[in-house]
């Protein structure tokens, strides 16, 4: 499913009334305002094999334009947090374009596993209640492994339909008010209604069709969504020693910290309640941009001191915006925003001043993956996945956004990133038996060319020196799963593993320089158990801070 090309939710939003302590036998009291409530529906697209669980009619319009048909109504939930602090849970749509899915949650153990496994934040739907009351009922996720399609319902008949359809429940993603009921003015009238007949051959229609779909073998993902699966790397510069950014939870708050390779010198550099991801330091090490989400309409992307010194600035205040770097001079940051419907760049530069959108948009729907700046600056790469074909093409763009150049359609793809210099670019692409693998060309979209037979869990990046890629594969395909760390040479040869499963690799981070490997530590439940930092090769692995949990972890640039 593919959320990006959702704006965010634009409804009149009211306070509730005053504060009110409310127990599990307690009955939770409707807004006295309608459009307090916003209706949770149900889309589905039988080309895509894909649900989207929609909050506006502005969402609808973009599913519906896109080719999706409706489902049902799931539930309703708050516009936005009510005074009394009881329906406070942000109900947040995650979006991974590794398995073109998306994942909508309102706990902190879903939000977790959404953002390790490699799900990014599209947008906040409304709030639903973390407590159940009598006259709720609970919003539950559900995952089919072999579709790889996350499906998302709060009601009986939604339930029953995905148990038959062979998804499995994972986990209650919070408490909803029920659909409204046939009394409503918005609802069918009788049974005898041509809507509601409508909308049940449109339901019988759907699972029939995912019932009679051939069996196919299961991908190299998790069942359901785990934490886990990011190999990343922050590029080189001329910058000062590197330094390490951590944002975690601490305290029930959002926190981005720096610390050194050795453990110290541990800084925060910015608490938030909202939710807050995707850091990125300046080339010259001196400033550290991040994502936050502000609300429901609104991400902002902002930066402080690497020092911890001085106030923040506000470098984008725009609907989905997510941080993707810097330029290798430092004066212009990349982001992706929604905009008309579509996902696309935007550059802006460094003090947040002159944005622009690169040249040539796409069409209604369409979104732009992960842009980065080539080794020189010259060049912007950048995948284009249009949302009624799950393709992904590649393309090239001058520095500044013009000029597009396609460079090859890639088939079902992600991560594709530069090599250290330039000549070359990594990737994984979905192919035989829906499995990830990884490949690579040349810059310019020639010689492509398959350089590993394992199933790639997550992503991919190239060692420091451009000789390595770097990757991760996931041993089993039910918990407790076993991830580990391997390498290959950019021509297919001398494949390596770095750290085996016994270690369970949950993400990987190789520092700029080729001195370090930072990796995310998980046990076999999946839960995290340290961030520790060795030599490049996996040896002498020392855990590096004792917190709680880390959400993200990052490379400053450095010699």
């Amino acid at each position: 499913m593919k959320p990006y090309v959702l704006s965010a939710t634009t409804l009149a939003l009211v306070l509730l009334g005053a504060a009110t302590t409310f127990s599990q036998d307690d009955v939770y009291p409707l807004p006295k305002e309608p459009a307090a409530l916003v209706t949770l529906k149900t889309y589905w697209s039988a080309q895509r094999q894909e649900h989207i669980l929609t909050a506006s009619a502005e969402q609808e319009k973009a599913v519906l334009d896109t080719g999706y048909k409706f489902v049902r109504d799931e539930g309703r939930v708050l516009a936005k947090e009510d005074s009394g602090k009881v329906w406070t849970a942000r109900l947040k749509l995650y979006w991974n374009v590794e398995r073109s899915d998306n994942y909508s949650t309102a706990t902190e153990e879903g939000e977790r596993s959404a953002i390790a496994g490699g799900y990014k934040l599209a947008l906040v739907q409304g709030y639903a209640s973390p407590k159940a009351y009598k006259n709720l009922v609970p919003l539950k996720s559900f995952w089919n492994g072999k579709r790889g399609d996350s499906y998302t319902t709060a009601s009986e008949q939604g339930e029953k339909d995905a148990l038959a359809a062979g998804y499995k429940f994972v986990r209650i993603e919070g408490y909803v008010f029920p659909p409204q009921d046939a009394t409503s003015a918005n609802a069918p009238q009788s049974k005898g209604n041509n809507a509601k007949n409508e909308a049940k051959a449109k339901r019988d229609a759907l699972f029939k069709s995912i019932d009679e779909l051939k069996d196919q073998t299961p991908p190299a993902l998790p069942d359901p969504p785990e934490k886990g699966g990011r190999v990343e790397y922050a590029g080189k510069s001329a910058g000062g020693p590197s330094f390490i950014m951590l944002i975690g939870i601490e305290n029930g708050q959002y926190v981005l910290s720096r610390i050194d390779p050795d453990g110290k010198n541990r800084k925060v550099l910015v608490r938030h309640k909202e939710f807050i991801f995707g850091p990125a330091a300046s080339p010259d090490g001196k400033r550290v941009a991040y994502s936050h989400m502000k609300s429901a309409s609104e991400t902002q992307v902002l930066d402080v001191a690497a020092d911890g010194s001085g106030g923040g600035r506000t470098l984008a205040s725009q609907p989905g915006a997510q941080l993707c770097g810097y330029s290798p001079d430092g004066k212009r940051i990349l982001l992706t925003a929604i905009a008309n419907g579509s996902r696309l760049t935007h550059i802006v530069d460094a003090d947040g001043s002159n944005a622009r959108v690169r040249a040539t948009e796409p069409r209604r729907g369409d979104h732009d993956n992960g842009p980065a700046y080539s080794p020189d600056g010259k060049r912007i790469l950048f995948s284009l996945t249009p949302f009624s074909d799950p393709r992904m093409d590649l393309y090239t763009a001058n520095a500044d956004g013009s000029n597009p150049t396609r460079l090859t359609n890639l088939g079902r793809g992600h991560s594709a990133q530069w090599s250290p210099d330039g000549k070359q670019i990594a990737m994984v692409i979905k192919e035989r038996d829906n499995l990830n693998l990884l490949h690579v060309m040349n810059a310019d979209g020639s010689g492509l060319r398959k350089i590993s037979d394992l199933a790639v869990y997550g992503g991919c990046n190239w060692s420091a020196d451009g000789r390595r890629i770097l990757f991760l594969t996931r041993k089993g395909a039910s918990l407790p799963y076993q991830q580990a760390l391997h390498s290959v040479a950019a021509d297919g040869s001398d494949f390596k593993t770095i750290l085996g499963e016994d270690f369970n690799v949950g993400s990987a981070y190789p520092s700029p320089d080729g001195k370090w490997l930072l990796v995310r530590r998980m046990t076999g439940e999946t839960k995290f158990a340290g961030l520790y930092i060795g030599g490049p090769d996996g040896k002498d692995m020392r855990k590096l801070i004792d917190l709680d949990y880390i959400e993200v972890a990052a490379w400053s640039p450095g010699k």
